[in-house]
């Protein structure tokens, strides 16, 4: 498998290290439209997953994707809707 996408991974797991985190954040994992439907987004997250050394969470805005996150051994535990606007 050739690469064509990447991830960054924070991830702090001692909970008495200088930051004093015990999670992190891996904020998108995207992989080019030409691309898409190979394995490399399962790959991706795949690897964040197995390197991250502590409990991964996730959240998406797009329903779409529910299905997908499942079939990669995620489960839904909380559903939210936030809808705000602003007027001028």
């Amino acid at each position: 498998m050739q690469a064509s996408g990447c991830f960054t991974l924070n991830c702090f797991p001692k909970a008495n290290s200088v930051i004093g985190h015990t999670g992190g954040d891996l904020w998108f994992i995207g992989v080019m439209p030409g691309t898409q439907r190979q394995g490399i987004g399962r790959q991706l997250l795949r690897e964040a997953v197995a390197h991250s050394g502590c409990p991964v969470y996730l959240e998406t805005s797009m329903k779409e994707n529910v299905q997908w996150y499942r079939k990669n051994g995620f489960e839904v535990y909380h559903y939210a809707d936030l809808y705000m606007l602003r007027t001028v």
